[in-house]
C-alpha cells in the first residue's frame, strides 16, 4: 500500500486568504490501492513513484507529442544526429541545489550504460556518447537519427546522482518506513496552486479573484464551463528570485492542473 501524507488544504474565509484556525488541521492520507504482479516492476509501483516524486527531461503531452519538463527546449542538428537538451533555470532538486548539467549527466549516462547491458536498448540504441557543453545544456550524439530517442528520455526521471531519495518532482519523500511517506516540495519549479500561494501571502485575494474570473472567461471563449472551479485546480510558477512569472498583458500566469468538471457548453437550438 502506498500513503502519501498530505497538508490539510487552506480554506478560505472573510474575503481573505487564510488557514482556518477554528479546528485544528488534521494529515491527510491518500491511499492508493494497486495490483502486484508477479514482481514489483510489473505491478507499475516504480512508475507511481517517479511520477510523484521525480520529473523526467521531456514528457508526453495530451497530444501525445513531446513536451518540456526539466529541459525546457530541445533542438536536433547534423541531420538528426545530435540532440542538444537545454535544462530549465529555476528547477531545483528536493535538497535546494539546482538542476545543471553536472547533475543531470551521472543519470543519463547510467541510463545509457544500463541499456547497453540489456537485449533491449530502446530509444539510445543508437547513442553513442553524451556530454554537457556547459551548465545548462546537454548533448547526446547517435550514429543515426532516431526519433524513438525522445521517448526514452520520457521515461529516465532525474534524481541526485549522490542520494536516489533526492528528486524533482512536485512531492519529496519524507520517509519509506513504516511506508513512503511524501510532502509537497514548495519550490516545485511546475509552480504551487493558486489557492496555497494565497494562504502564503505570495498572492493577494484580488489577485486570487481575478485569476478565478480569467480561468473561467478563458474556458468559456474555448467553448467549455467548470461546474466546480477551485483556487487548487489553478496552478502559479514563480522565478528562482521568488518573482511570479507575469503573461504578456502582465497578469499572473497560470494553467489549470483540474478538469474533472468540465463539460461542452450548449449548444444554440439543442
Amino acid at each position: 500500500m502506498l500513503v502519501v501524507c498530505l497538508a490539510g488544504a487552506g480554506l478560505m474565509a472573510s474575503g481573505a486568504c487564510r488557514r482556518e484556525t477554528a479546528r485544528p488541521q488534521s494529515q491527510v492520507s491518500f491511499r492508493i490501492g494497486m495490483g502486484l504482479g508477479g514482481t514489483s516492476l510489473q505491478s507499475g509501483l516504480p512508475v507511481l513513484i517517479n511520477m510523484l516524486f521525480a520529473d523526467s527531461l521531456i514528457a508526453v503531452g495530451w497530444n501525445g507529442r513531446p513536451t518540456p519538463r526539466l529541459a525546457e527546449s530541445w533542438t536536433w542538428e547534423d541531420d538528426g544526429r545530435t540532440l542538444r537538451l537545454f535544462l530549465r533555470a529555476g528547477a531545483t532538486f528536493h535538497d535546494g541545489r539546482p538542476v545543471t548539467s553536472d547533475e543531470v549527466l551521472p543519470v543519463l549516462q547510467r541510463a545509457l550504460k544500463e541499456a547497453r547491458n540489456t537485449d533491449y536498448f530502446g530509444g539510445f540504441a543508437y547513442v553513442e556518447s553524451v556530454e554537457a557543453s556547459d551548465d545548462r545544456t546537454i548533448v547526446l550524439r547517435l550514429s543515426r537519427p532516431d526519433a524513438f530517442l525522445l521517448n526514452e528520455l520520457t521515461n529516465t526521471t532525474i534524481v541526485a546522482s549522490d542520494d536516489p531519495n533526492v528528486g524533482t518532482g512536485p512531492f519529496r519523500i519524507v520517509t519509506r518506513v513504516p511506508h513512503l511517506e511524501f510532502e509537497r516540495y514548495g519550490r516545485y519549479y511546475r509552480g504551487v496552486n493558486a489557492e496555497q500561494a494565497c494562504a502564503e501571502n505570495l498572492i493577494t485575494p484580488a489577485t486570487l479573484a481575478d485569476l478565478m474570473a480569467r480561468a473561467r472567461r478563458r474556458l468559456y471563449r474555448a467553448g467549455f464551463e467548470d461546474l466546480n472551479l477551485k483556487p487548487d485546480h489553478l496552478l502559479i510558477s514563480f522565478s528562482p528570485d521568488d518573482q511570479m512569472v507575469l503573461d504578456t498583458f502582465a497578469k499572473p500566469d497560470f494553467r489549470r492542473c483540474n478538469f474533472e468538471f468540465v463539460r461542452p457548453l450548449p449548444v444554440a437550438g439543442d
